[in-house]
């Protein structure tokens, strides 16, 4: 089998592989549908026919009597079984009851999978040294698999979403559902090159009526490549932009827009609008559609953030470097964070607040100064010098003992003591400096501001709850109480 050949079959089965997605030709959503479809029954092939008859034989009352491990039919002699039928096309006979409407969803399913099969057996057979880039192609097509499916495996099932969410959002969407409006407009895209001006455009389209025709017949005499489009289309499916233009134009009016980039025009004329309301029920699949593809894009962003953020990327060209650093930024726009992350980030600034508080608890209630104080470094050379150590009244003790005083007598000394609240306060500022040295992604300045308000106000609030209310005041008042409960927050929300 020639390779392009090949390679056109095989898009084809792709195609047809799932016969119960949403978005496939086999997918039969409804009833109506699938009945208007046994029409074309007598078209099938052998096979399928003999399906249709075993199922009418056995539906509705003994579909499930048949063994699934029967073989409803083979591709040169590699078999397909009922169970093979039954769970490809299970999602798609969900809610359907009429007999002739599941014959026909089964009997699409089997078309898809003889053609799978079919493929299957024909790239088996291909030689790779035949075809040199085979092997190439093929590695490709398993890797993209691969990167779907890890996806897939990383967002896992997102469950439907509540229906006080699919009613809030039909209700403050009524363009798009209880009040939508079809659009009929047309569109030409004109590309500023010289052969008109904006100016031309504009003097055409003022003589009436007539003037987008003539712009047409214009555009046509100077050999200018434009585009031309003639829409219907609802709110929901025009650009924004677009959809702002189409509410205030009125029909038969037009409108000139100069883009962005400032090198093409696009001239907007308004043919009519059309009342299209869409009830709840209907909306309610679209809605969940949308709201479970938005969820699984933004999944779909976050762990491809985590995954930059843990790697180490080098760009070594300086202009594909600055569009990379660019592109980053404008995909990360919008990117919702879990609640652990912005927790995270609160506790960042909340965390300086109380370290404060409890660092000024802690050196309120340091130890009292011995009288008989011993320099640091005098207790250091004495413990380290046997001599010393095991004369006088340490005669009697053994090395850990004398060295377990010591170091004791040595914590108690201002100097050290000091120097542990030193390491402390670095300790606890240091989520607040790597946030700001390695921002996340998902953080704008909007939010940044929002949730560092909170964890300040957070904190300041806890300290004056310990000052004011006295179980707390006493509580919090002992030498290790603060440091060590903020001490254990800040692990568990390290380790979370």
């Amino acid at each position: 089998m020639p390779f392009c050949f090949l390679a056109s079959v095989l898009l084809a089965a792709l195609v047809c592989v799932d016969p119960v997605g949403a978005q496939t030709a086999t997918q039969v959503p409804s009833q109506a549908s699938a009945q208007s479809a046994i029409s074309s029954q007598s078209n099938l092939n052998p096979s399928s026919q003999a399906v249709l008859q075993t199922e009418k034989e056995a539906s509705p009352q003994g579909e499930n009597k048949l063994g699934a491990n029967e073989v409803v039919a083979t591709v040169n002699q590699q078999k397909i079984t009922r169970a093979q039928v039954d769970e490809a096309a299970a999602n798609n006979l969900q809610g359907i009851s009429d007999p002739d409407a599941r014959i026909r969803i089964k009997t699409q399913v089997l078309t898809s999978l003889i053609n799978q099969v079919l493929v299957e057996q024909a790239i088996a057979q291909i030689d790779p040294k035949a075809n040199p880039d085979w092997q190439n192609r093929a590695q490709k097509v398993i890797q993209s698999a691969l990167n779907l499916e890890y996806m897939k495996s990383r967002i896992g099932e997102l469950p439907d979403p509540n229906e006080q969410v699919i009613s809030q959002i039909y209700r403050d969407n009524p363009d798009f559902y209880a009040k939508r409006k079809i659009y009929h407009y047309l569109v030409l895209t004109i590309p500023l090159d010289g052969k008109v001006s904006q100016a031309e455009v504009e003097t055409t389209l003022s003589i009436g009526s007539a003037g987008f025709d003539a712009l047409k017949d214009l555009l046509k005499s100077r050999k200018v490549n434009f585009g031309s489009t003639n829409n219907w289309l609802s709110g929901d499916e025009i650009n924004p932009g677009l959809l702002g233009i189409l509410k205030e134009l009125p029909e038969s009016r037009t409108r000139v827009q100069l883009s962005s980039d400032k090198k093409g025009l696009a001239v907007v004329k308004s043919i009519g609008v059309y009342s299209d309301p869409v009830s709840y029920d209907d909306a309610k699949p679209v809605i969940i559609r949308k709201i479970n593809g938005q969820k699984q894009t933004q999944l779909a962003t976050n762990i491809l953030a985590d995954l930059r953020a843990k790697a180490n990327i080098d760009i070594y060209e300086q202009a594909l470097a600055g569009q990379y650093d660019v592109f980053q930024r404008i995909s990360s726009k919008g990117q919702v964070a879990t609640r652990l992350e912005r927790i995270r980030v609160i506790w960042s600034f909340a965390l300086p607040i109380l370290a404060l508080g409890a660092l000024i608890a802690y050196y309120r209630a340091l130890p009292a100064r011995n009288p008989n104080h011993v320099p640091v470094k005098k207790r250091l050379s004495q413990l380290f010098r046997p001599k010393v150590a095991y004369s006088g009244k340490n005669i009697k003790k053994s090395f850990l003992q004398i060295a377990r005083e010591e170091i004791a007598a040595m914590w108690r000394t201002p100097f050290i003591q000091y120097l542990f609240i030193g390491f402390l306060a670095l300790w606890f500022c240091r989520p607040l400096y790597s946030l700001f040295d390695k921002t996340p992604e998902w953080v704008t300045l909007e939010k940044l501001i929002k949730l560092s308000s909170i964890g300040i106000l957070a904190g300041i609030a806890v300290i004056i709850a310990c000052w004011k209310l006295p179980a707390l005041h006493r509580l919090f008042s002992k030498r290790w109480a603060g440091v060590g409960t903020l001490f254990a927050v800040h692990l568990i929300v390290l380790i979370a």
